[in-house]
């Protein structure tokens, strides 16, 4: 999880003194001959002025449950995009076309006053010309901005893309096999020999941490305590909780899906240790099979509906 909090006092100095303007003309009786209508306004201007000072006094940025958000004071304005959509963020600045506020321009949305190239600094890198023509997000952190892209379909490897869609079409399969289900429901093992559900959604939330790291990248298992000293069910101790398995699953899914995007042909080709059975032993192999090995799980999740008393899975 990231977090990170900045405070502009220049905003709030700038809207503070905007306010001062109609009420020292209120206080000052410049404004005693006019209607009251006049004066109305001049008070409306200042409260404007006053909450917008408190509105965007400072910029919150955070990075959790597989989501990027960033929201301007107590989050009055806020925006928030999944991690697996974006393909690459970088620092750059606006320049003194782009104004001020929060607006569109010519390089996407511009959500606070950002900091214009002083001469001697470098100008911004150029991102890849297949993403300037994919449509995208950009927020400033009071000074510095980012934009913010899409992925690239076509940057993903052919071979990679149809099990890419399966693994999205089980992220979402696998939460609505868990919906309606108490922890204590989905520890309940119906027959001899049948695992829970709790263990099942743990498990293939496991696998994918598994998978994201012989794909060459690393996230934090929280479910590790729970399962590593673990060879079957009977000999788990201690269960994690649904919301923990949930919000593993949201984590491990979203960076999977970056994964994917981004890895090469001789990513992809790379040896691994493990052997799965009915493929060769690379990374892509290894992804074949676990994909099997994913929807082959969710589909016990799925059966376990049914004794559980709830209807069955949705594929919405």
């Amino acid at each position: 999880m990231y977090s990170h909090t900045q405070r502009s006092a220049a905003a709030v100095f700038l809207f503070c003194l905007a306010a001062l303007v109609p009420i020292g003309l209120l206080l000052s009786g410049a404004l005693s001959t006019a209607d009251a209508g006049a004066r109305i306004t001049a008070l409306a201007v200042a409260a404007v002025m006053a909450i917008s000072a408190f509105a965007f006094s400072s910029l919150t940025v955070t990075v959790r449950d597989g989501q990027l958000s960033w929201w301007f004071g107590p989050g009055i304005v806020k925006k928030t995009v999944p991690l697996s959509t974006i393909v690459s963020a970088e620092p750059t600045t606006t320049s003194i076309l782009n104004g001020r506020g929060i607006h569109l321009t010519g390089r996407g949305w511009q959500t606070f006053p950002a900091r214009h190239r002083r001469a001697g600094q470098p100008r911004p890198r150029h991102h890849d010309r297949r993403a300037e023509q994919q449509p995208r997000n950009r927020f400033s952190a009071l000074g510095r901005s980012c934009n913010v892209h899409p992925p690239l379909a076509h940057a993903m490897d052919p071979r990679v893309q149809p099990l890419a869609a399966i693994l999205r079409l089980n992220t979402r399969l696998l939460l609505n096999c868990l919906e309606g289900l108490s922890d204590e429901m989905a520890r309940v093992r119906h027959a001899t020999g049948v695992n829970s559900a709790t263990f099942i959604a743990a498990h293939v939330t496991d696998s994918r941490y598994f998978l994201l790291q012989t794909l060459g990248s690393a996230l934090e298992n929280p479910l590790s305590r729970f399962l590593d000293k673990a060879k079957t069910i009977d000999e788990v101790t201690t269960w994690p909780a649904l919301d923990t398995v949930r919000s593993a699953w949201k984590d491990v899914s979203a960076a999977l899906d970056t994964q994917l995007g981004v890895a090469t042909v001789d990513d992809l080709a790379a040896s691994v240790d493990a052997r799965f059975p009915g493929v060769d032993r690379t990374r892509l192999g290894a992804l074949t099979f676990l994909v099997q090995h994913d929807s082959y799980h969710v589909g016990q999740l799925a059966l376990l509906r049914k004794p559980a008393g709830l209807p069955a899975m949705s594929y919405r």
